[in-house]
């Protein structure tokens, strides 16, 4: 994957829910602030229901893009639901030949799981439907990747016990990745740090889907678990009886790493899926390292 430079042309797409002009102006004004050109997605102003359009002309318009050899990257602008539907009606084989940074979290997980799968990174990082919402450094930190390739992040962390993780990070949120057991395009391979990360879920549906996780030997594949951020959680009149952490304490006995900086929170710093990554733990503070061999 090639580091971006100042003049490149950035692509916005829309694989899920539609988004307001209004919601966007900002964010393209902040990227041609840093000297970067805007490519807008056929599709990304129409609205279908709560689609960024119907499912076969927003797969048209993410195509478009993904086999535009003008664009450096494509960053999606929003997550919500939609982008598991398109799947299918997607060609990677252009791809494969000119390959370009894609960008995004949550509803974008499939994505990443298949570029994995395909061998190729692509970035975990915010979305500018969340821009001038949320912390700016999400957005910067993706740039960050983008110009040099690197991540490089200090965080504070409440467990004191002190340890360090290298491999290759894979995952994103935890309902579409257990959502996307069985399917045939996406394969997790062996020896990787699994990353999780969740909003607005049951405590008992993490759980189940904890053990979907554990049935189907993700656990026994990976060599560590990597937790974000687990956002506006649900419980029951009854309480479920356990955290998040114990829940997955519960489903495996590789080392877990909680309180990353990833996820559906104010801060949601971008890393590098699919790309080697250290994390070490000392004195209860994180170091969060990924570096691209150019």
């Amino acid at each position: 994957m090639k580091l971006i430079k100042k003049g490149d042309t950035i692509g916005l797409a829309a694989t899920a829910r539609f988004i307001e002009a209004n919601d966007l102006s900002f964010f393209v004004k902040w990227l041609e602030s840093k000297e970067l050109k805007v490519k807008l997605a056929d599709n990304l102003l129409e609205k279908f229901h709560q689609f960024a359009g119907n499912d076969k002309f927003r797969a048209q318009s993410f195509q478009k893009l993904i086999d535009d050899d003008e664009l450096s990257a494509i960053w999606i602008v929003r997550g919500g639901y939609g982008t598991t539907r398109i799947l299918e009606y997607l060609d990677w084989s252009k791809f494969t030949q000119n390959p370009k940074w894609i960008i995004g979290f949550s509803d974008i997980t499939w994505i990443h799981l298949q570029l994995a799968s395909l061998g190729f990174i692509s970035i975990h990082g915010d979305m500018p439907s969340r821009f001038g919402k949320v912390n700016l450094k999400n957005f910067e930190s993706v740039l960050n990747i983008l110009f040099n390739g690197e991540v490089n992040y200090s965080n504070h962390c409440d467990d004191v016990i002190d340890f360090e993780l290298n491999g290759k990070i894979i995952g994103g949120n935890l309902s579409l990745l257990a959502h996307s057991i069985g399917n045939p395009n996406i394969q997790l391979g062996n020896d990787f740090l699994l990353f999780l990360e969740d909003l607005e879920e049951y405590l008992y549906h993490i759980d189940r889907m904890a053990y979907q996780l554990k049935h189907n030997g993700i656990f026994q594949k990976s060599k560590g678990l990597l937790l974000g951020s687990f956002t506006d959680l649900k419980d029951n009149d009854i309480p479920f009886g356990f955290n998040v952490n114990e829940i997955f304490k519960n489903v495996t006995n590789k080392p877990l790493i909680a309180q990353l900086p990833f996820g559906h929170a104010d801060t949601n710093l971008a890393f590098i899926h699919g790309h080697d990554i250290e994390i070490v733990q000392k004195s209860q503070n994180l170091q969060i390292k990924q570096k691209i061999k150019l």
